[in-house]
């Protein structure tokens, strides 16, 4: 993600790439290819070959594999790689690849005098779940010493976190997906080149900004909820400064807002914009 007061960062020189020409007739091609993988919904991202780069460093910052970008953009040499070339990065299709929140039994011993409304109070569940799970037909009637199956939910899945603060934010839930996606494929673990971190790719400077000005406490950008929420968070600032316009919000996510208001959008932000906005499509908004 991009932010107001966050320069690009300097790419390092290193070794086995080539200079190529520039050639308007294929950057235009390529142009054309990703606007049609945006509307689409693909979930594929694309990386232009700086100084330094190798496939090896370009897998690890986007979570895939050498193996993937060389077939994906047949490459036969995967130790030689072209200054200038945009390769494509795979990435996996949206929705139900991402698996839903676990669950836990506990066994609950019922005691005299208890009933399943203290026992679900007790354990943060509802009466319903613990009818259910033991198949109680009178929930008034349980007696002591009845063991009871208690299911206890796991931790929340990252859809659950993006719902959620999408929620408590005012942001279209569909919006967060594809924009998380687009960024990360729902991946925590996935740092780019400049430092954004996790599922929302938040810059660490940006974190800060989120933590103090907006949600007036710190967050960890490495815990998969602190980054979703600092995150859906910003996002939902973006909203409010560009009244609601969700195409630029998106752009000042990406470029940083006070970049495009004093410069456009440059071709790769109008690229990632239409890529949000298919993956948007995808999850129902």
């Amino acid at each position: 993600m991009g932010s107001e007061s966050i320069p690009g960062p300097a790419k390092p020189v290193g070794r086995g790439v080539r200079r190529a020409r520039p050639s308007r007739e294929l950057t235009l091609k390529a142009i054309a290819v990703l606007l049609c993988l945006g509307a689409a919904g693909v979930a594929e991202t694309t990386h232009i070959v700086v100084r330094g780069d190798n496939l090896s460093r370009i897998a690890k910052r986007n979570g895939t594999t050498v193996s993937a970008i060389a077939e994906a953009n047949g490459i036969s040499d995967p130790n030689l790689i072209v200054i200038g070339k945009q390769l494509r990065i795979p990435g996996n299709e949206p929705g139900p690849l991402i698996p839903a929140a676990a669950t836990s039994n506990v066994s609950h011993a019922v005691a005299g005098g208890e009933n399943l409304s203290g026992i679900a109070a007790m354990h943060g569940v509802s009466v319903g779940t613990i009818v259910q799970a033991n198949g109680i037909s009178n929930p008034n009637r349980i007696r002591a010493g009845q063991v009871l199956t208690i299911p206890k939910p796991g931790p929340p899945s990252v859809e659950d976190l993006m719902e959620r603060y999408a929620r408590e934010y005012g942001v279209n839930p569909a919006l967060v997906k594809g924009l998380a996606w687009q960024e990360s494929g729902w991946k925590q673990h996935v740092v780019s080149s400049a430092g954004a971190i996790g599922v929302m790719q938040v810059i660490p400077e940006t974190g800060v900004f989120t933590a103090r000005r907006l949600l007036g406490h710190e967050v960890d950008l490495n815990d998969l909820e602190g980054n979703v929420k600092a995150g859906v968070r910003f996002l939902a600032y973006l909203l409010k400064v560009t009244g609601g316009d969700e195409n630029l919000a998106v752009a000042g996510y990406f470029q940083g807002l006070r970049s495009v208001r004093t410069r456009g959008m440059s071709p790769k932000t109008e690229r990632y914009v239409a890529n949000v906005m298919a993956l948007k499509a995808r999850f129902g908004g």
